[in-house]
């Protein structure tokens, strides 16, 4: 009855692993730079491994996108490249509001999904809007936060068959290990907000838990080592107050600054200093008139307090109690 019940658990996950074939994309090497402008006029792009036959996610799950999108990843010793052909009949009806950076508005938009690690758990996303605005991600147990913003570059254009994009994100912005064999999971993911039509390149079933897992394989980035991640960013505050006195107005200054440094050890561990850390953009907690007799909590806005706090939570009992120390 044992040897039964271990055989049919073996075919039954081997069912579903033969099921859940992920897609494979191959990325391609190149020696010469290319031109980020949006126009996939690069010989690099030629003989690129495409990806397409995107799956809609809403508003009918598993069926053909109704567009088709085409997209090719490339790579060097810095960087890797995406370009993307997103196809569309009518230019004209491709939506671009114009607005702040990690805000998508009522706009098309695409996005790369990476997960170097392969863990289901971490990854990050770079995408951007019919418009040129750049929307930066960065998945954890804890979900995605937005706030995260890394260096990277990319260009729209809008043509007569669509649009295409063209992106460069150096390993700078990514962390992934050593090994001199890369394979990352990886998603593409299209808007139409017209339609209101979101598809991916390895289908996103709603129905089924998890996101990144979803993903497909990318492979063929060979013998690229993580640059030294070392950032500082400095800063200088400078202050006036005044008041009136009998004789005229007195004036106050106040000039103070400070330093937020970030080096990477290795590709596990960031060693994070700060001297004298600035919490004037942080945002006022509202004011709120409370009735009842329980207390306000207010969530923390200092990203001083709130970055990396997700790399210790155990059952949301740090986390916890660091927002309750900060208040």
């Amino acid at each position: 009855m044992r040897i039964f019940t271990v055989i049919s658990v073996l075919l039954l996950q081997l069912g579903f692993l033969s099921a859940n074939n992920p897609k494979l994309l191959d990325a391609k090497r190149i020696d010469d730079k290319i031109v980020i402008d949006g126009l996939l006029t690069d010989e690099a792009w030629i003989n690129a491994h495409i990806a397409e036959d995107f799956t809609q996610n809403e508003p009918d799950p598993g069926t053909p996108a109704e567009h088709p999108t085409y997209v090719r990843v490339i790579y060097d010793n810095g960087a890797v490249y995406i370009g993307a052909e997103l196809k569309y009949p009518n230019p004209s009806n491709i939506y671009r509001e114009l607005t702040l950076r990690n805000r998508f508005g009522k706009t098309d938009f695409f996005a790369i999904i990476l997960s170097p690690y392969k863990d289901w758990i971490n990854g990050v996303s770079f995408g951007t809007t019919a418009a040129g605005v750049q929307i930066d991600t960065k998945f954890s147990s804890e979900g995605t936060d937005r706030s995260w913003n890394a260096v990277w570059e990319s260009e729209v254009r809008i043509n007569e068959d669509g649009w295409s994009i063209e992106m460069s994100i150096p390993y700078s912005a990514i962390r992934f290990s050593e090994n001199p064999q890369q394979e990352w999971q990886i998603n593409f993911e299209r808007h139409n907000r017209k339609t209101r039509e979101v598809s991916f390149w390895s289908e996103v079933d709603p129905a089924q838990s998890g996101f990144l897992d979803q993903g497909g394989l990318l492979h063929g980035i060979e013998n690229i080592q993580p640059p030294v991640r070392l950032s500082a960013t400095p800063f200088l505050v400078l202050s006036f107050s005044g008041q009136n006195e009998e004789n005229g107005q007195s004036w106050d200054t106040d000039i103070s600054g400070g330093l937020d440094v970030k080096y990477g050890i290795n590709d596990a561990f960031t060693l994070d200093m700060t001297l004298v850390p600035d919490f004037s953009q942080a945002r006022s907690d509202d004011e709120v008139l409370n009735l009842s007799p329980f207390e306000v909590r207010f969530d923390e806005n200092r990203d001083f307090f709130k970055e990396g706090v997700d790399l210790f939570d155990k059952g949301g009992y740090f986390i916890q109690g660091v927002l309750e120390e900060t208040q």
